[in-house]
């Protein structure tokens, strides 16, 4: 990316606005938008059509943007550099007036929900659209000696040291494919693919750039890697632009029609909701398979699996790890993604150390995590407590809780083996039925063993609405067998908010159709009594 020559023409900006304050980071990323999508050598040479084209087509696409507050203040922005422009050069008051047609429309894309930013697509997924789980990460040296060892921004660093005071490119501000074969000569490079991503990843760290109308190293931030004061911000814009645009690459250089630009957004948040266990590489195939249905055979027969690239690529900047078959974000990229999340309104929270975390905070982990993060948490948390204090605590939350979190915190204290707290609560009647068994009463009554078996249903329901397959012996297996349909109708009549889908799940998946066919029956039993208050 020009760096300087975007600073200096920031500068004049400044400059010009003399006292009056301007968006300083807004025109920053407008400027370099514009250079990588409007094909601007020089920073702010706009003409007509590029302002109409940034505002509803570029930054819809390419920019998360959570709220019109958010969009008023990028045409404000957009204003003061039309502004500058129209004092600066012999421009005739053209770029104003789109600007001024532009920003209604510009601000309705935002309001009407069609800027596939990041907050809708939390709100599609069932997810809050401000704020999500907590984080723990290492320390800042700990981040920083992690960047320092990526072997793909060491790869581009090296890139850029090839290209030197500048090396030859085409009239789209490519390496030319002389010079992509240098490269990949120079650097032991197989595949010109690779030199291309590496190019593209040398930009965006601000290795090289091409405004000096070749490819060449730049000074400024080439000299900051890797001991630098500026190492963590260069490993995160090189990871979470390379993220965002390397299946772009990846087609372009196919010549494929394939469309990737909803992947990159979808599997950002997948990948943090997981962030525990991981994906399988079968699901990160599934996720881009899905979004790009129509493409997707073609493409595959011709050019392989497109996670596969994604995922090499994104092991050697080091933002993806490899645990047990699955991947997941490194801490690394952990830290990057949780600060673009809050950068576009999400907040995020740093977890506080265990011995301040409440139960209820353990609890909101408990409801996203289930791997080692979650035991680590866990068990840090039980450590700052004794077994009776941790247990009165939990039990507290599962009370009023919902009944996800009653499985959970139930089974925890269930390991404590503190049975006086179990008498303590056995006339609370959401935790009675699991103090009676906790506390050695095996038979209990259908109303208790029905409570229960709800409790454990809930945990698959929003696995059947996200489409997860193989629920369906686990479903089974939640209502015991022999009695079935005296469970049901015990089920049914109970004060359990989740007792209508607890049953529709039964209906759909019990393998016995005569017991599925009555679970649907008591259902609507369900949602009538419920419905009547």
């Amino acid at each position: 990316m020009a760096v300087d020559a975007i600073e200096m023409k920031l500068d004049e900006i400044e400059k010009w606005a003399a006292d009056r304050p301007v968006n300083r980071d807004e025109l920053r990323l407008m400027l370099e938008l514009a250079r990588e999508h409007l094909g601007h050598e020089t920073p702010g040479s706009f003409s007509p059509g590029d302002i109409e084209e940034l505002l509803l087509e570029v930054y819809p696409e390419r920019v998360e943007i959570p709220t019109e507050v958010d969009a008023v203040q990028i045409v404000e922005a957009a204003r003061d550099l039309v502004d500058f422009i129209e004092e600066t050069t012999e421009t005739t008051g053209e770029l104003l007036v789109e600007l001024e047609d532009a920003a209604p429309q510009f601000i309705g894309i935002v309001g009407d929900g069609q800027d596939n930013g990041l907050a809708d697509m939390l709100e599609q997924l069932g997810l809050p659209r401000d704020r999500l789980p907590g984080v723990r990460l290492p320390s800042a040296d700990e981040l920083l000696a992690s960047a320092k060892q990526s072997k793909l921004l060491a790869k581009a660093h090296e890139l850029a040291a090839w290209a030197g005071d500048g090396k030859e490119i085409d009239d789209e501000d490519e390496l030319t494919e002389e010079s992509v074969a240098q490269a990949a000569a120079a650097l032991g490079i197989a595949d010109q693919l690779d030199v291309r991503v590496l190019a593209d990843v040398a930009e965006f760290a601000g290795f090289a750039s091409t405004e000096s109308g070749s490819y060449a190293r730049l000074p400024g931030g080439f000299e900051q890697w890797p001991d630098g004061e500026d190492v963590m911000g260069i490993w995160q814009a090189g990871f979470i632009s390379t993220f965002g645009f390397v299946l772009d690459r990846v087609a372009e250089f196919h010549g494929s029609d394939i469309e990737f630009s909803d992947v990159p957004g979808n599997l950002l948040i997948m990948m943090f909701m997981t962030r525990d266990v991981g994906l399988p590489r079968s699901e990160i195939s599934d996720l881009i398979h899905e979004l790009t249905e129509d493409e997707w055979h073609d493409y595959v027969d011709e050019h392989g699996d497109p996670a596969d690239f994604l995922i090499r690529v994104m092991l050697q900047i080091g933002g993806f790890e490899e645990i047990g078959g699955n991947v997941r974000y490194s801490a690394l990229a952990l830290n990057a993604v949780r600060e673009h999340f809050v950068l576009n309104g999400i907040d995020v929270p740093l977890l506080p150390p265990a011995a301040e975390m409440t139960a209820e905070d353990l609890a909101v982990l408990a409801l996203q995590l289930s791997g080692p993060e979650m035991e680590s948490e866990q068990a840090a948390w039980l450590a700052t407590r004794d077994a009776d204090q941790a247990a009165r605590e939990l039990l507290a939350v599962a009370a009023d809780g919902p009944a996800q979190v009653r499985v959970w915190a139930t089974g925890v204290v269930t390991e404590l083996g503190v049975p006086e707290v179990w008498r303590a609560v056995i006339d609370i009647d959401t935790l009675r039925p699991y103090a009676r068994y906790a506390l050695g009463e095996t038979e209990l009554e259908l109303a208790e063993l029905g409570w229960i078996t709800i409790d454990g249903l809930t945990l698959f329901v929003a696995a059947d609405e996200q489409g997860m397959p193989g629920i369906e012996p686990m479903v089974a297996e939640l209502l015991p067998a022999g009695t079935e349909e005296e469970l049901l109708d015990a089920m049914w009549r109970l004060p359990h908010p989740d007792v209508v889908a607890a049953l529709n799940l039964l209906g759909k998946y019990h393998p016995d159709k005569k017991v599925a066919k009555h679970a649907r029956k008591v259902a609507h039993k369900a949602t009538t009594l419920h419905s009547q208050g």
